[in-house]
């Protein structure tokens, strides 16, 4: 059975409820694309990705990536990595090299070998990724990545992005803001409405509308609860 994946790519409308909102800490978001290489296939072909960091120090930080590998032979995968990062400023820290590791969750459009009918083969790999951050201009920042996707079941491969990323707050001297900027302390609860498109994960990638809407509130300064959630993927096959 093919498997759906709902895509929610542009985030709209969103909507703070609470009677007061904390600042947004030291958050980053970025986009990036570039190119994407599978040596055993010999191919080369794009790629784009979205992240999320969230500072943990000056020489430390976690981050959220989702990747899209592109389409090469028989495969077209995509998926989602947690990483742990560790980076190295410059006396002005404007410039930062950064390493980072984390499991990979892949989702490859491919082949079943038994049946030779199109499957999602889905599994698991390791995400190793090594990274380059300009703060030329806050609250902008220029990223250049290299990803290597390390997996025992499905394709390796080699990914090289460049993209922009935003600081949500900013801070009086250039470079990553530090966490102890973070507010935890403000009770708060936040209504998401989003709208975008559902892929479905064949080989011809037919595509349909796709919404979602999520209330969420702070339980802790550090656990949040999802009481209501709901998401709705139209086929456009």
């Amino acid at each position: 059975m093919t498997r759906l994946i709902c895509r929610l790519r542009w985030l709209a409308l969103p909507t703070l409820l609470a009677a007061g909102c904390a600042p947004a800490g030291a958050q980053e978001l970025y986009a990036m694309a570039g190119w994407q290489y599978t040596p055993s296939l010999k191919e080369t072909t794009s790629s784009y990705s979205f992240e999320y960091a969230h500072n943990l120090s000056d020489y430390a930080y976690a981050s959220f990536t989702w990747l899209n590998e592109g389409h090469v032979t028989d495969h077209h995968r995509d998926g989602y990595s947690p990483q742990i990062w560790l980076r190295w400023p410059s006396s002005s820290r404007r410039f930062l090299l950064s390493a980072g590791v984390g499991p990979y969750r892949y989702y490859d459009t491919t082949y079943a070998a038994k049946t030779g009918s199109v499957t999602d083969a889905h599994g698991w790999g390791v995400l190793y990724s090594a990274a380059a951050q300009w703060y030329f201009r806050a609250p902008l920042v220029l990223q250049l990545r290299y990803n290597y996707a390390q997996t025992s079941a499905s394709i390796k491969t080699n990914t090289l992005l460049i993209g922009l990323g935003y600081q949500f707050e900013s801070a009086a001297a250039p470079g990553p803001v530090p966490p102890s900027h973070y507010d935890l302390s403000t009770p708060r609860v936040e209504m998401t409405l989003m709208a975008g498109k559902s892929v479905q994960n064949n080989f011809q990638s037919p595509q349909g509308t796709a919404w979602g809407a999520e209330l969420r509130a702070r339980l802790t300064p550090y656990i949040d609860g999802n009481p209501m959630s709901a998401v709705r993927a139209a086929n456009g096959a």
